[in-house]
């Protein structure tokens, strides 16, 4: 499956524009079911279904109408992992819980942002393992964007993916409670280049055509590497920019 997200502007206009990056398979039982700008994935495993990620909330009648096109039902449900609870990751799982009773589980520094929205049943520590069926989902601590980001890693028939969420995303935010810490990206940068996956997959798949001009989310180790340097750099920017002001 070939993914054209560059064949889209980059001006969000609300879901009803981003009809044309439908869910698609990208590897056997691994779904894109997100938006242009949001991502989710949904993954399926003999214990049910698993979302990562919900998108923003305005989103919300595009992304529960990609989850059918991945032939589940949001009704079938069964865990939800978030990579951070910035809302545009965070924004339909309340509903998704409402739906289908599914257990909503994410990184422990983030997760009282997420209990105010909908009951967390899991908090993940730094390496910790969800077992999902016979699929095993390993969590990895990214902080910096976020004191609880992270990422998860799961070896998927062979193909060891990495999904990366905002791991990667180093701005500091004025408008968010948690405006974020240089050092500890610094820190999660330096030790996210060691990740080794197949592919990665990005929590905005549109940030990631400086180093994947095509649009394809899926990087490849290289490209990875890559990004991470490239985030880094914008960081230092910024940071330096806030500093003189």
């Amino acid at each position: 499956m070939d993914f054209r997200f560059w064949e889209y502007d980059d001006d969000y206009a609300g879901p009803e524009a981003r009809d044309e990056a439908a869910a698609a398979e990208i590897i056997p039982g691994l779904w894109y079911v997100g938006a242009y700008h949001f991502a989710a994935y949904l993954l399926k495993t003999d214990a049910g279904p698993v979302v990562i990620d919900t998108c923003r909330s305005d989103a919300r009648d595009f992304f529960l109408s990609q989850i059918p096109r991945a032939g589940v039902e949001p009704s079938e449900v069964v865990a939800i992992l978030h990579t951070h609870a910035h809302s545009d990751h965070i924004g339909n799982t309340a509903r998704l819980v409402e739906l289908s009773g599914a257990e909503a589980m994410i990184g422990a520094g983030d997760a009282v942002w997420l209990a105010e929205h909908t009951p967390v049943k899991r908090m993940f520590c730094p390496g910790e393992v969800v077992q999902l069926g016979s699929t095993q989902l390993q969590f990895f601590s990214t902080p910096g964007h976020t004191i609880g980001c992270g990422m998860y890693l799961s070896d998927l028939g062979g193909t060891r993916v990495c999904f990366m969420g905002d791991a990667c995303g180093p701005f500091i935010f004025q408008e968010v409670r948690w405006r974020g810490d240089a050092d500890a990206f610094r820190a999660s940068a330096a030790r996210m280049k060691a990740v080794a996956a197949d592919i990665y997959l990005p929590g905005h798949p549109h940030q990631i055509r400086e180093v994947s001009p095509s649009g394809d989310p899926r990087l490849t180790r290289d490209q990875w590497r890559r990004y991470i340097d490239r985030r880094v750099a914008i960081m230092e920017e910024f940071t330096a920019d806030s500093d003189e002001r």
